[in-house]
């Protein structure tokens, strides 16, 4: 997880700093990745609901976290959804 997370922030920089495309959504999109490979680690098992990936990735930040972490502290709502 920590190497994904430095990737995204990598590219989040760059999305951001030459204004490629929405950054924000960019932000949700990899923040929802990010919690879902938490949601592996915490809960040894892989969440069921990709149905569900558009609602989980408009609740999510719309910045990046700064570690590790604070992906492993995943939100209840975020839970909910995944279980």
């Amino acid at each position: 997880m920590t190497l994904e997370l430095d990737c995204e922030k990598r590219s989040y920089k760059i999305i951001k700093n030459n204004k490629l495309f929405d950054y924000k959504e960019y932000a949700q999109n990899a923040n929802s990745i990010l919690y879902k490979y938490a949601y592996l680690y915490n809960y040894n098992t892989w969440p069921d609901n990709n149905r569900k990936y558009r609602k989980i990735q408009k609740i999510c930040p719309t910045k990046l976290l700064d570690n590790v972490k604070d992906y492993l502290d995943i939100p209840d709502d975020i839970v909910e959804i995944y279980s």
